[in-house]
């Protein structure tokens, strides 16, 4: 090999050394900071001067003419192995220098990461929270959320929920500590103790909320008592009130919407005792009272007796009253029996026995026995009484025994019942005697059989 072509090997190596060297200066440059905590500035420098030195060494041996041919290949050769092994420390500067940039790059795009995840880890207040906490809310102060606990403000509890400016700490976590603390549940006590109702609040409110629907109902319960009719058409007439859109009547129809039968007896059973308090606060104020009497026995063969009381109104300053009292329910017509029914009465409605002052009966032997009749008993305990043997009665009684002194009037009895066994007996003859009494102008009547009773049936 030649010196010239040494020479050109070696200076094709330098210029590449130099281009390389031209290339990374300005990258060394930019990270000369990084790099100089590492010291591989310094190892930059002295593989320069080493360079440098090579060259020196090489123009040397290339301007002794009369060199060693051997010693020349020689020096060749290590100036190769020179030049790559400067080369390859080159390289590995320039590949040192990209790891740098890219481990700055990487560090600064992890700083932009974690300021993004921060960003989105920013805690918010979740309306969601008032659900399952409804003690719960929030306080918007600026740009800043606080929590607080309603219980405990308005009692007035100690403590950042209560009296505080409210936990900053927007966490659930936060919530539940504060739900398992004293101070809450000190507050969530008096909380619900303030708001409790009494058992009379909620009926009011009750009472308020369905009055005049209820109201509405009493009214038909009322006019079925009035008018003396089967309670048990009362859904009937509760039906009907619906489809002619009566207002104010019960939402739905249920049964716990007062239009079934059994509230229809709780509505006559309440009106009752109203009326027979109201009764009573009337009869306490007169001076004086009264007592009439009479027994009946109903179709289902019960014996009843019927009392109607007449007193003064206005505190005795007002007209004189006459009100159906009482109907009791007696087991025999003995006298005692109706005393004891009457005496029972006069104490269950607290009435003052030294009050009554007179007592009209019927007649009955039972009512006016002079020992042991029910006035007879009364006057022992009420010296004062006055006993009146009832007007009505007497005057058919009267004229039952007129009757009989005229016997005219006996056969006047016996073909009126002929009459009605001729007509009741054919559905013709009664169409008959209809059209009869049409003809002639007169009411059309029915014919209706004469009773041989105790009373005048005439």
């Amino acid at each position: 090999m030649s010196q010239k072509t040494l020479f050109d090997a070696f200076k094709k190596v330098g210029m590449q050394k130099k281009r390389v060297s031209n290339e990374n200066v300005s990258n060394l440059n930019l990270v000369d900071a990084l790099l100089s905590n590492e010291g591989n500035t310094c190892t930059y420098d002295e593989e320069i001067i080493h360079m440098h030195a090579f060259d020196l060494n090489v123009e040397a041996t290339f301007e002794d003419d009369h060199g060693n041919a051997l010693s020349n290949e020689i020096l060749n050769v290590e100036m190769q192995d020179a030049a790559h092994e400067h080369l390859h420390v080159i390289e590995n500067d320039n590949e040192h220098v990209q790891n740098n940039l890219a481990s700055v790059s990487s560090q600064a795009n992890d700083a932009s990461k974690c300021s993004e995840m921060r960003k989105v880890k920013v805690r918010k207040y979740k309306r969601t929270w008032e659900t399952e906490f409804p003690f719960l809310k929030l306080i918007v102060d600026g740009d800043e959320e606080k929590m607080k606990c309603i219980w405990c403000e308005t009692c007035k509890i100690d403590g950042p929920w209560g009296k505080g400016n409210g936990c900053k700490s927007i966490m659930k976590g936060a919530i539940r500590k504060h739900n398992r603390s004293l101070e809450h549940k000190l507050g969530s006590a008096k909380w619900f103790s303030a708001r409790g109702k009494k058992m009379e609040d909620h009926v009011s409110n009750l009472n308020d909320r369905n009055k005049t629907r209820i109201i509405t109902c009493m009214k038909l319960a009322y006019f079925f008592g009035k008018q003396d009719m089967a309670l048990t058409k009362y859904e009937a007439i509760c039906d009907l009130a619906y489809a002619l859109d009566v207002k104010d009547m019960p939402l739905r129809k249920d049964y716990s919407s007062y239009t079934n039968l059994m509230a229809g007896k709780d509505f006559i059973t309440s009106i009752s005792n109203y009326l027979e308090v109201e009764q009573k606060s009337l009869v306490d104020k007169s001076p004086f009272y009264a007592l009439m009497l009479d027994e009946s026995t109903d179709r289902a063969l019960e014996k009843h007796l019927i009392v109607y009381i007449s007193f003064l109104d206005k505190e005795g300053y007002g007209v004189c009253n006459v009100q159906f009292l009482k109907l009791i329910l007696v087991q025999d017509g003995y006298a005692q029996t109706k005393f004891d029914a009457i005496m029972n009465m006069i104490s269950h409605m607290h009435l003052d026995l030294r009050k009554l002052v007179g007592i009209s009966t019927d007649g009955d032997s039972s009512m006016l026995g002079c020992r042991d009749g029910l006035v007879a008993k009364l006057s022992r305990h009420v010296p004062h009484l006055i006993s009146v043997h009832c007007v009505a009665h007497r005057e058919a009684l009267a004229i039952i025994d007129a009757c009989k002194s005229f016997p005219c009037l006996s056969y006047i009895d016996k073909i009126a019942n002929k009459i009605y066994s001729w007509i009741s007996a054919s559905t013709v003859r009664h169409t008959d005697f209809q059209k009869l009494l049409e003809e002639m102008n007169i009411q059309i009547l029915e014919v209706l059989q004469i009773c041989d009773v105790r009373w005048l049936a005439r």
